[in-house]
């Protein structure tokens, strides 16, 4: 099965937030086939443990809440879902294409034997394949550089500026003392300084969550809406500290 193509035909029109589909855009992609048993273990093993926003798409839901993948065994995963993807599948037997953020880029995996068993819960083969995708436009530079922190972000109805862990030209990780309610997560708005210029993100979307520490929060976040011009500024400044870092201006 040729997962890339049958998943550009059929999610074309789909207007929700899919990483692995911005990525497909992206004139640098560069995509990577993982079919060996061991690196799929670990792989599932990731998405568990780091209670991975998993996004759904079928015939029958193509919605925006995530799923998210809860254990596995030899055979199969179990997967909790959120009520809306719940209630429109059913019990019978199906496939099923999902996207996940990975590092460096995006995934995109089919699960086999899909089916609802419980209100909220749903069991499926393991996937057989996975594509990994990894684009110019998903490379992480570390938010800090030795002790001084290189940008840091503003996010409407939390604390002020959160610390980055890494930041790219299409995403950011970063940390906050307090949990962010699921209900906004799929729209925060923000800001992103660099140095003393503000960036304004219409749109941050958070896509993966994970307690770093005791009382310590981890998002993964994509942005979304930026205007080109800031697009452009954020692309030069991550390439400025790159290749010229004492360059860079710190107060």
């Amino acid at each position: 099965m040729n997962l890339r193509t049958l998943w550009c035909a059929d999610n074309a029109k789909s207007n929700h937030f899919s990483a692995a589909r911005d990525v497909f855009e992206s004139v640098e992609l560069a995509a990577k086939v993982v079919q060996e048993t061991r690196q799929i273990e670990h792989f599932c093993s990731t998405l568990i443990r780091t209670k991975a926003h998993l996004f759904v798409h079928s015939d029958r839901y193509d919605g925006e809440e995530p799923i998210f993948m809860v254990s596995m065994s030899d055979k199969e995963v179990v997967l909790e879902m959120p009520a809306p993807a719940a209630s429109a599948m059913t019990s019978k037997t199906e496939v099923i294409d999902l996207t996940t953020t990975a590092p460096g880029g995006a995934a995109l995996f089919t699960l086999p034997n899909f089916r609802m068993t419980t209100k909220n819960v749903a069991r499926a083969s393991r996937p057989e394949l996975i594509i990994r995708t990894q684009s110019r436009e998903h490379f992480r530079m570390s938010g800090k550089r030795g002790a001084r922190q290189l940008a840091h972000l503003l996010v409407a109805d939390t604390s002020n500026q959160l610390l980055l862990h890494d930041l790219s030209e299409a995403g950011l990780c970063f940390h906050n003392t307090q949990p962010i309610p699921r209900n906004v997560q799929s729209n925060l708005q923000a800001v992103l300084m660099l140095e003393d210029t503000p960036l304004t993100i219409p749109s941050l979307r958070i896509v993966r969550e994970t307690l770093a520490a005791p009382s310590l929060w981890r998002y993964g976040a994509s942005m979304q809406g930026l205007q080109e011009s800031d697009l452009r500024t954020l692309r030069r400044w991550i390439q400025q500290v790159e290749t010229h870092p004492t360059a860079m201006r710190f107060k």
